[in-house]
């Protein structure tokens, strides 16, 4: 915490601005006097949160975190043309073992690139490949075709926890022995005509989304299943392999930059949107300071003096330093003694805030 060394002026300006009465030889600093321009519309928005998009593949739970208000890096193993925002091609974990080991990764664009450590990043998702838990698998494995994929939920989730930030981890609802304690969320309970469960661990406490089935009742979808030859139609649209019905998948998945074979694995954004935004509410600042969006702290009861950027612009020396200037003094850790002597130096006896 950090006062204005005027709080503490003693001197031949009785009755200047802020004073207590027209006799007191303490100007006590209103709002005005602290701020030049209290108009908090001119102070700068501070910076969206990052996120490190695990196993991106072609964004689509990267969109849904960024419309909850995240920047999104991608890492996939394999080239991803269509990922929107900025993205390493590389191994996601050997990605994530070089940030933990303190090393930096280039992220590009066509437009731009940035290089980030992992103090950069303020949350982490991964999506581990999904066909090694999938009923599909064991079915082909049965039939003694090649199947073989490998289980990186484990490992994937051992780096993210060495991380020490807010991570999820998303998998289809056949991986959810392997998740601890997941949530579900359906896209019938987002009013998407999608039946598409998908799981998420976190260690944030997260809430899912529950199925609506019975909002969708009408067979208005074509689906692959022929039994005896006979078209079926669904209720919900089915993304997934090489049959017709594409023309649906945009609409139904909110996604319009893939190509068919990216959708079939993609998350719909809503998704991670929901996501998201629980993610964003646990990292929130208590008491945001004005200036420079930094958590006051919760009973900091002057959040544009935070004491982590220039409390307020000075007109007394025009410091613009990125430090609080020397007309102000701090007093974090400070002993209430030594505060009261300081107090007690400029004149009168002082109360503070009812403090003996």
């Amino acid at each position: 915490m950090v006062i204005p060394r005027d709080f503490l002026y003693n001197g031949s300006d009785p009755g200047g601005v802020g004073s207590a009465d027209p006799g007191s030889d303490h100007r006590i600093p209103t709002k005005e006097h602290e701020v030049d321009n209290p108009d908090t519309t001119a102070v700068p928005l501070p910076a969206r949160p990052k996120l490190l998009d695990l196993f991106c593949c072609a964004g689509g739970a990267a969109m849904g975190y960024h419309r909850a208000g995240f920047d999104v890096y991608g890492v996939d193993i394999d080239l991803q043309i269509n990922y929107p925002f900025l993205f390493c091609q590389s191994d996601a974990l050997k990605v994530m073992a070089k940030l933990l080991a303190g090393g930096r990764v280039l992220f590009t664009t066509t437009t731009g690139a940035e290089w980030l450590t992992l103090a950069d990043f303020d949350a982490i998702h991964a999506s581990p490949p999904c066909q090694s838990y999938l009923n599909l698998g064991a079915v082909n494995r049965a039939l003694g075709r090649d199947y073989s994929y490998p289980d990186l939920i484990g490992p994937t989730r051992e780096l993210l926890i060495s991380s020490g930030l807010p991570y999820v981890i998303e998998n289809v609802a056949d991986a959810g022995k392997h998740l601890i304690d997941p949530v579900r969320i359906c896209g019938t309970g987002l009013h998407l005509p999608l039946r598409r469960h998908r799981m998420f661990e976190s260690n944030v406490l997260l809430e899912g989304i529950a199925c609506a089935h019975k909002r969708f009742t009408v067979p208005r979808y074509w689906t692959g299943w022929r039994p005896n030859g006979e078209h079926r139609l669904s209720t919900v649209v089915q993304v997934y392999g090489n049959g017709g019905g594409r023309e649906e998948w945009p609409a139904a998945m909110g996604i319009d930059w893939m190509t068919p074979h990216e959708m079939c694995e993609a998350i719909p954004p809503a998704y991670t949107e929901h996501i998201g935004a629980q993610i964003m509410a646990h990292l929130a600042p208590i008491n945001p300071c004005l200036r420079c969006g930094i958590d006051a702290g919760a009973g900091n009861p002057q959040p544009w003096a935070c004491g982590h950027c220039p409390p307020v612009p000075c007109s007394v020396c025009c410091w613009e330093d990125d430090r609080s200037c020397p007309c102000w003094i701090g007093i974090d850790g400070m002993p209430l003694a030594d505060i009261k002597a300081l107090f007690a130096e400029s004149g009168p006896e002082f109360g503070l805030g009812g403090v003996a």
